[in-house]
């Protein structure tokens, strides 16, 4: 009898194997769904910084404008504002009694307006590219706030105001981030012309 010679039968693939290609596709598949998530967040996420970082630019710019005996530019009251300006304690990413009290004394939105002030920045009910400055109980709109500190050319707080010879301006803008409070703050120092 002669033996044939060929190519043996294919036997294709048995049924776990199957089950186990499958398996390793769905892995696949909601890794890069969670990857995808991912990214969105953090593109949400750096959106925001972004657009906190470009709010910060407007007030920087506006208060630029400003003269040095603008009343907005006078100093604040009382504490918090006047120990840290800075906020370094971190009360305007909080709730509560250090968020209230540094909101008493620091200049915000209702400054920008009040008494009738020219203001030519983003308005306070902007919908501009989701930046909203609405309401207090929503942690997502942004807030602007500044404390300004006036000061003698040996560094001593200025009295009365508008005699010092450089304003120490900080700015601050809030937003919310994942049910958390963020912060963007910016520095500028303003000159009194033939104060130097």
């Amino acid at each position: 009898m002669a033996m044939r010679y060929g190519r043996p039968a294919s036997r294709g693939f048995t049924l776990i194997e199957g089950l186990i290609a499958m398996v390793i596709f769905m892995i696949g598949v909601i890794g890069v769904i969670a990857s995808l998530l991912n990214a969105r967040g953090a593109t949400s996420m750096a959106r925001r910084a972004i657009l906190a970082n470009a709010v910060a630019t407007d007030l920087t710019e506006q208060l630029d404008t400003w003269p040095y005996d603008e009343a907005r530019l006078g100093p604040p009251p009382e504490e918090p504002c006047l120990a840290d300006p800075a906020d370094t304690s971190g009360a305007l990413e909080s709730r509560g009694a250090d968020y209230d009290s540094f909101l008493a004394c620091a200049h915000d939105e209702d400054d920008l307006t009040g008494d009738e002030k020219v203001w030519s920045g983003l308005p306070r009910h902007a919908e501009l590219a989701g930046v909203r400055f609405e309401s207090d109980s929503n942690v997502d709109d942004f807030k602007r706030f500044w404390v300004v500190r006036e000061e003698n050319r040996d560094g001593t707080a200025a009295s009365p105001p508008n005699t010092g010879v450089r304003k120490r301006i900080w700015i601050h803008v809030t937003y919310g981030e994942g049910g958390a409070r963020r912060k963007v703050t910016r520095f500028v120092t303003k000159f009194r012309v033939g104060g130097l």
